[in-house]
């Protein structure tokens, strides 16, 4: 059974970068998060799953500055998959001395059990999202209140891509 998981583990992780171009982490965390109906690893620990998922992304070839959120959805995944109730957590930090970039972390767990690694104690994150679902089967997102107000502030970058037609639109001048 744990060669299947195998097989199943290298799949999701190859398509991992390629919904990150189209999907939002949102989307993406819904996604990644199946309903407990289907359970095809029910028989294995949550232990051997984490395991597996760490030993399968060990060195990333794609999404290298982004390799916890790329293990903390497959985790996530895999974790739903072994019957369990993972919660995925993502958290930023505040601006260095590069202000264009954006510094976060992404970490699963279980219960009180931390599964993959928690943000550093040396660097100050916020914590901003936690996603999950209820014993419904229905996704939950709670943002931190602090997130919440942040976001209704000011407009998050776009993805590149993203609004390229109202760019390319020539511009009236008053």
């Amino acid at each position: 059974m744990t060669w299947l998981l195998r097989v199943h583990i290298r799949l999701i992780t190859l398509l991992i970068p390629l919904l990150d171009h189209h999907l939002t982490p949102v989307q993406m965390a819904r996604l990644f998060s199946r309903g407990r109906a289907w359970k095809p690893y029910r028989r294995i620990s949550p232990e051997v799953v984490v395991r597996q998922v760490q030993q399968a992304l060990r060195r990333p070839r794609w999404m290298k500055r982004r390799s916890c959120y790329r293990l903390g959805l497959t985790t996530c995944h895999f974790l739903g998959l072994a019957g369990t109730a993972p919660h995925l957590h993502f958290a930023i930090a505040p601006p260095g001395l590069d202000s264009r970039r954006l510094h976060g972390h992404c970490w699963v767990t279980l219960g009180d059990q931390t599964m993959t690694a928690p943000p550093e104690e040396s660097v100050q994150m916020r914590r901003f999202m936690e996603c999950r679902r209820d014993r419904n089967n229905r996704f939950l997102v709670e943002r931190s209140p602090a997130a919440v107000a942040k976001s209704h502030n000011h407009n998050p970058p776009r993805r590149p891509g993203y609004g390229k037609a109202a760019s390319a639109l020539p511009q009236s001048e008053p």
